[in-house]
Protein backbone atom coordinates (compact mmCIF):
# COMPACT_ATOMS: atom_id res chain seq x y z
CA UNK A 1 0.00 0.00 0.00
CA UNK A 2 3.44 2.43 0.92
CA UNK A 3 4.40 2.14 -2.72
CA UNK A 4 1.06 2.82 -4.18
CA UNK A 5 0.95 5.40 -2.34
CA UNK A 6 4.48 6.55 -3.33
CA UNK A 7 3.55 6.20 -7.17
CA UNK A 8 0.09 8.44 -6.76
CA UNK A 9 2.44 10.95 -5.17
CA UNK A 10 5.00 10.80 -8.01
CA UNK A 11 2.42 11.02 -10.83
CA UNK A 12 0.74 13.98 -9.22
CA UNK A 13 3.72 15.65 -10.38
CA UNK A 14 2.34 15.25 -14.34
CA UNK A 15 -1.33 16.89 -13.38
CA UNK A 16 -0.45 20.75 -13.62
CA UNK A 17 0.90 19.46 -17.02
CA UNK A 18 -2.42 17.79 -18.06
CA UNK A 19 -4.59 20.92 -16.61
CA UNK A 20 -2.75 23.28 -18.92
CA UNK A 21 -2.85 20.85 -21.73
CA UNK A 22 -6.78 22.35 -22.80
CA UNK A 23 -4.69 26.31 -22.89
CA UNK A 24 -2.06 24.65 -25.35
CA UNK A 25 -4.83 23.28 -27.36
CA UNK A 26 -6.90 26.89 -27.66
CA UNK A 27 -3.59 28.63 -28.44
CA UNK A 28 -2.67 26.03 -31.16
CA UNK A 29 -5.96 26.93 -32.92
CA UNK A 30 -4.59 30.54 -33.48
CA UNK A 31 -1.66 29.54 -34.99
CA UNK A 32 -2.27 29.42 -38.70
CA UNK A 33 0.44 29.94 -41.89
CA UNK A 34 -1.83 31.56 -44.21
CA UNK A 35 0.78 31.31 -47.18
CA UNK A 36 4.12 31.35 -48.69
CA UNK A 37 4.66 34.95 -47.78
CA UNK A 38 3.30 34.49 -44.37
CA UNK A 39 6.51 35.13 -42.45
CA UNK A 40 4.50 36.36 -39.37
CA UNK A 41 2.52 33.14 -39.18
CA UNK A 42 5.74 30.66 -39.56
CA UNK A 43 7.66 32.24 -37.04
CA UNK A 44 4.93 32.30 -34.87
CA UNK A 45 4.24 28.50 -34.96
CA UNK A 46 7.79 27.97 -34.98
CA UNK A 47 8.46 29.60 -31.67
CA UNK A 48 4.95 28.02 -30.02
CA UNK A 49 6.88 24.63 -31.01
CA UNK A 50 10.15 24.96 -29.91
CA UNK A 51 9.60 27.45 -26.69
CA UNK A 52 6.62 25.63 -25.36
CA UNK A 53 5.66 22.34 -26.95
CA UNK A 54 9.33 20.73 -27.10
CA UNK A 55 10.75 21.91 -23.59
CA UNK A 56 7.45 20.78 -22.04
CA UNK A 57 7.81 17.14 -24.10
CA UNK A 58 11.19 17.35 -23.01
CA UNK A 59 10.54 18.33 -18.99
CA UNK A 60 7.95 15.13 -19.04
CA UNK A 61 10.25 12.86 -20.65
CA UNK A 62 13.26 13.66 -17.86
CA UNK A 63 10.80 13.82 -15.03
CA UNK A 64 9.06 10.32 -16.47
CA UNK A 65 13.23 8.74 -16.54
CA UNK A 66 13.47 10.03 -12.84
CA UNK A 67 10.36 8.57 -11.43
CA UNK A 68 11.02 5.41 -13.02
CA UNK A 69 14.08 4.59 -12.00
CA UNK A 70 13.24 4.07 -8.67
CA UNK A 71 10.65 1.14 -10.14
CA UNK A 72 12.88 -0.26 -12.46
CA UNK A 73 15.58 -1.03 -9.82
CA UNK A 74 13.10 -2.36 -7.29
CA UNK A 75 11.38 -4.84 -9.94
CA UNK A 76 15.13 -5.74 -10.74
CA UNK A 77 15.73 -6.40 -7.57
CA UNK A 78 12.52 -8.38 -7.22
CA UNK A 79 13.32 -10.70 -10.00
CA UNK A 80 16.96 -11.46 -8.80
CA UNK A 81 15.10 -12.70 -5.53
CA UNK A 82 12.51 -15.05 -7.69
CA UNK A 83 15.14 -16.45 -9.71
CA UNK A 84 16.88 -17.63 -6.76
CA UNK A 85 13.88 -18.98 -5.38
CA UNK A 86 12.72 -20.73 -8.61
CA UNK A 87 16.47 -22.04 -9.05
CA UNK A 88 15.72 -23.79 -5.66
CA UNK A 89 12.32 -24.87 -6.01
CA UNK A 90 13.20 -26.03 -9.43
CA UNK A 91 16.07 -28.81 -7.39
CA UNK A 92 13.09 -30.35 -5.55
CA UNK A 93 10.70 -30.27 -8.26
CA UNK A 94 13.10 -31.91 -11.01
CA UNK A 95 13.86 -34.92 -7.82
CA UNK A 96 9.82 -35.25 -7.55
CA UNK A 97 9.22 -35.51 -11.08
CA UNK A 98 12.15 -38.23 -11.25
CA UNK A 99 10.40 -40.16 -8.61
CA UNK A 100 7.02 -39.83 -10.26
CA UNK A 101 8.91 -40.73 -13.88
CA UNK A 102 9.46 -44.19 -11.73
CA UNK A 103 5.88 -45.31 -12.06
CA UNK A 104 4.86 -43.45 -15.11
CA UNK A 105 7.18 -44.88 -17.50
CA UNK A 106 6.60 -48.72 -15.91
CA UNK A 107 2.82 -47.53 -16.54
CA UNK A 108 3.79 -46.31 -20.14
CA UNK A 109 5.79 -49.72 -20.48
CA UNK A 110 2.99 -51.51 -19.62
CA UNK A 111 0.49 -49.36 -21.35
CA UNK A 112 2.78 -50.24 -24.79
CA UNK A 113 2.97 -53.82 -23.97
CA UNK A 114 -0.84 -54.58 -23.51
CA UNK A 115 -1.24 -52.18 -26.64
CA UNK A 116 0.94 -53.93 -28.68
CA UNK A 117 -0.22 -57.21 -27.12
CA UNK A 118 -3.90 -55.47 -28.79
CA UNK A 119 -2.43 -55.10 -32.38
CA UNK A 120 -1.44 -57.91 -32.97
CA UNK A 121 -4.47 -59.59 -31.81
CA UNK A 122 -5.86 -57.14 -33.88
CA UNK A 123 -3.90 -57.61 -37.07
CA UNK A 124 -4.15 -61.40 -36.97
CA UNK A 125 -8.18 -61.18 -36.76
CA UNK A 126 -8.29 -58.60 -39.38
CA UNK A 127 -5.77 -60.69 -41.94
CA UNK A 128 -7.86 -63.82 -41.24
CA UNK A 129 -11.24 -62.01 -41.91
CA UNK A 130 -9.87 -60.12 -44.80
CA UNK A 131 -8.46 -63.79 -46.57
CA UNK A 132 -11.54 -64.74 -46.77
CA UNK A 133 -13.67 -61.23 -47.45
CA UNK A 134 -15.60 -60.77 -44.63
CA UNK A 135 -16.98 -57.24 -43.87
CA UNK A 136 -16.32 -56.16 -40.37
CA UNK A 137 -16.62 -52.77 -38.13
CA UNK A 138 -13.04 -52.46 -37.60
CA UNK A 139 -13.92 -50.42 -34.77
CA UNK A 140 -15.69 -53.06 -32.52
CA UNK A 141 -13.29 -56.11 -33.81
CA UNK A 142 -10.70 -55.13 -31.38
CA UNK A 143 -14.05 -55.32 -28.53
CA UNK A 144 -15.03 -58.97 -29.14
CA UNK A 145 -13.96 -61.49 -26.80
CA UNK A 146 -11.87 -64.52 -28.55
CA UNK A 147 -15.18 -66.88 -28.09
CA UNK A 148 -17.18 -63.82 -30.22
CA UNK A 149 -14.29 -63.70 -32.79
CA UNK A 150 -14.07 -67.40 -33.71
CA UNK A 151 -18.00 -67.80 -33.73
CA UNK A 152 -17.60 -64.57 -36.24
CA UNK A 153 -14.92 -66.30 -38.01
CA UNK A 154 -16.26 -69.60 -38.47
CA UNK A 155 -19.66 -68.09 -39.97
CA UNK A 156 -17.24 -66.06 -41.91
CA UNK A 157 -15.74 -69.03 -43.09
CA UNK A 158 -18.56 -71.06 -43.80
CA UNK A 159 -20.39 -68.21 -45.98
CA UNK A 160 -16.96 -67.63 -47.93
CA UNK A 161 -16.42 -71.58 -48.26
CA UNK A 162 -20.29 -71.84 -49.67
CA UNK A 163 -19.66 -68.49 -52.32
CA UNK A 164 -16.49 -69.88 -53.19
CA UNK A 165 -17.72 -73.25 -54.35
CA UNK A 166 -20.62 -71.50 -56.13
CA UNK A 167 -18.23 -69.22 -57.66
CA UNK A 168 -16.01 -71.90 -59.31
CA UNK A 169 -19.30 -73.53 -59.82
CA UNK A 170 -20.31 -70.38 -62.01
CA UNK A 171 -16.60 -70.40 -63.49
CA UNK A 172 -16.35 -73.78 -64.76
CA UNK A 173 -19.86 -73.25 -65.97
CA UNK A 174 -18.42 -70.23 -67.85
CA UNK A 175 -15.58 -71.75 -68.72
CA UNK A 176 -17.41 -74.30 -70.70
CA UNK A 177 -19.47 -71.92 -72.09
CA UNK A 178 -16.74 -69.89 -73.21
CA UNK A 179 -15.01 -73.16 -74.99
CA UNK A 180 -18.03 -73.93 -76.75
CA UNK A 181 -18.61 -70.31 -78.17
CA UNK A 182 -14.89 -70.41 -79.04
CA UNK A 183 -15.27 -74.13 -80.99
CA UNK A 184 -18.38 -72.37 -82.22
CA UNK A 185 -16.81 -69.31 -83.58
CA UNK A 186 -13.64 -71.40 -84.84
CA UNK A 187 -16.33 -73.75 -87.38
CA UNK A 188 -17.97 -70.37 -88.43
CA UNK A 189 -14.90 -69.18 -89.06
CA UNK A 190 -13.85 -72.10 -91.60
CA UNK A 191 -17.37 -71.76 -92.94
CA UNK A 192 -16.62 -67.86 -93.41
CA UNK A 193 -13.37 -69.12 -95.31
CA UNK A 194 -14.92 -71.41 -97.34
CA UNK A 195 -17.48 -69.27 -98.33
CA UNK A 196 -15.17 -66.31 -99.19
CA UNK A 197 -12.82 -68.83 -100.76
CA UNK A 198 -15.66 -70.41 -102.74
CA UNK A 199 -16.75 -67.02 -103.39
CA UNK A 200 -12.78 -65.71 -104.80
CA UNK A 201 -12.56 -69.17 -107.16
CA UNK A 202 -16.51 -67.92 -108.61
CA UNK A 203 -15.26 -64.05 -109.61
CA UNK A 204 -12.18 -66.16 -110.82
CA UNK A 205 -13.98 -68.06 -112.92
CA UNK A 206 -16.26 -65.14 -114.05
CA UNK A 207 -13.46 -62.76 -114.14
CA UNK A 208 -11.43 -65.62 -116.59
CA UNK A 209 -14.81 -66.07 -118.74
CA UNK A 210 -14.87 -61.82 -119.20
CA UNK A 211 -11.56 -61.82 -119.58
CA UNK A 212 -11.83 -64.44 -122.22
CA UNK A 213 -15.12 -62.73 -124.05
CA UNK A 214 -13.00 -59.70 -123.89
CA UNK A 215 -10.16 -61.10 -125.75
CA UNK A 216 -13.27 -63.20 -128.06
CA UNK A 217 -14.61 -59.52 -128.75
CA UNK A 218 -11.18 -58.02 -129.22
CA UNK A 219 -9.75 -60.49 -131.56
CA UNK A 220 -13.17 -60.03 -133.59
CA UNK A 221 -12.66 -56.49 -133.26
CA UNK A 222 -9.33 -56.65 -134.72
CA UNK A 223 -10.94 -59.51 -137.80
CA UNK A 224 -13.24 -56.35 -138.66
CA UNK A 225 -10.81 -53.59 -138.29
CA UNK A 226 -7.90 -55.95 -140.33
CA UNK A 227 -11.17 -56.83 -142.80
CA UNK A 228 -12.18 -53.28 -143.13
CA UNK A 229 -8.76 -52.29 -143.59
CA UNK A 230 -8.52 -54.99 -146.33
CA UNK A 231 -11.46 -53.89 -148.22
CA UNK A 232 -10.30 -50.34 -147.87
CA UNK A 233 -7.05 -51.03 -149.04
CA UNK A 234 -8.55 -52.92 -151.92
CA UNK A 235 -10.80 -50.07 -152.71
CA UNK A 236 -8.19 -47.47 -152.65
CA UNK A 237 -6.19 -50.01 -154.83
CA UNK A 238 -9.43 -50.90 -157.19
CA UNK A 239 -9.70 -46.40 -157.45
CA UNK A 240 -6.00 -45.96 -157.66
CA UNK A 241 -6.36 -48.20 -161.28
CA UNK A 242 -9.79 -46.68 -162.24
CA UNK A 243 -7.96 -43.57 -161.67
CA UNK A 244 -4.73 -44.74 -163.80
CA UNK A 245 -7.14 -46.50 -166.55
CA UNK A 246 -8.83 -42.53 -166.63
CA UNK A 247 -5.44 -41.20 -167.04
CA UNK A 248 -4.80 -43.29 -169.66
CA UNK A 249 -7.96 -43.11 -171.16
CA UNK A 250 -7.78 -39.42 -171.28
CA UNK A 251 -3.97 -39.93 -172.91
CA UNK A 252 -5.69 -41.79 -175.34
CA UNK A 253 -8.28 -39.52 -176.03
CA UNK A 254 -5.73 -37.03 -176.23
CA UNK A 255 -3.84 -38.63 -178.60
CA UNK A 256 -6.40 -40.17 -181.00
CA UNK A 257 -7.87 -36.11 -180.87
CA UNK A 258 -4.54 -35.39 -182.15
CA UNK A 259 -4.42 -37.99 -185.04
CA UNK A 260 -8.06 -36.78 -185.97
CA UNK A 261 -7.64 -33.67 -187.25
CA UNK A 262 -10.95 -33.32 -188.14
CA UNK A 263 -12.24 -31.71 -184.87
CA UNK A 264 -16.17 -32.52 -186.04
CA UNK A 265 -15.31 -35.77 -186.58
CA UNK A 266 -13.81 -36.31 -183.40
CA UNK A 267 -16.14 -35.19 -181.61
CA UNK A 268 -18.68 -36.84 -183.39
CA UNK A 269 -16.80 -40.30 -182.54
CA UNK A 270 -16.59 -38.80 -178.91
CA UNK A 271 -20.34 -38.78 -178.76
CA UNK A 272 -21.04 -42.23 -180.38
CA UNK A 273 -18.00 -43.77 -178.47
CA UNK A 274 -18.17 -41.99 -174.84
CA UNK A 275 -15.61 -44.97 -173.41
CA UNK A 276 -12.60 -46.03 -174.89
CA UNK A 277 -14.03 -49.65 -174.04
CA UNK A 278 -17.04 -48.97 -176.37
CA UNK A 279 -14.81 -47.50 -179.11
CA UNK A 280 -12.83 -51.18 -178.94
CA UNK A 281 -16.09 -53.03 -179.01
CA UNK A 282 -16.58 -51.43 -182.25
CA UNK A 283 -13.27 -51.85 -183.70
CA UNK A 284 -13.50 -55.68 -182.88
CA UNK A 285 -16.90 -55.58 -184.87
CA UNK A 286 -15.91 -54.05 -187.77
CA UNK A 287 -12.83 -56.25 -187.74
CA UNK A 288 -15.25 -59.63 -187.34
CA UNK A 289 -16.74 -58.39 -190.66
CA UNK A 290 -14.11 -57.18 -192.49
CA UNK A 291 -12.54 -61.01 -191.97
CA UNK A 292 -16.20 -62.18 -192.89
Amino acid sequence: MEIIKNLETELAVFDPIMAGFSQLETEIKTLKVKGFEDKEGYQACKSFRTQKLVKLRTAIEAKRSEVKRFYLDAGNEIDKKAKEITAKINILENYCKSQEKIIEDEAARVKAEKEAKLKAILDDRIIKLQSIKANFDYNSLGKLSDQEFESLLKSETDRFNKEESERIAKEKELEHLRKLEAENQARLQIERKKAEAAQQELIRLQREEIQKKEAELLAKEKERKEAEAKIIAEQEKQRAIEHQKELEAKKREAEAKAKIADEKLFKSIQAKFPSIESAWIEIARLTKLVKE
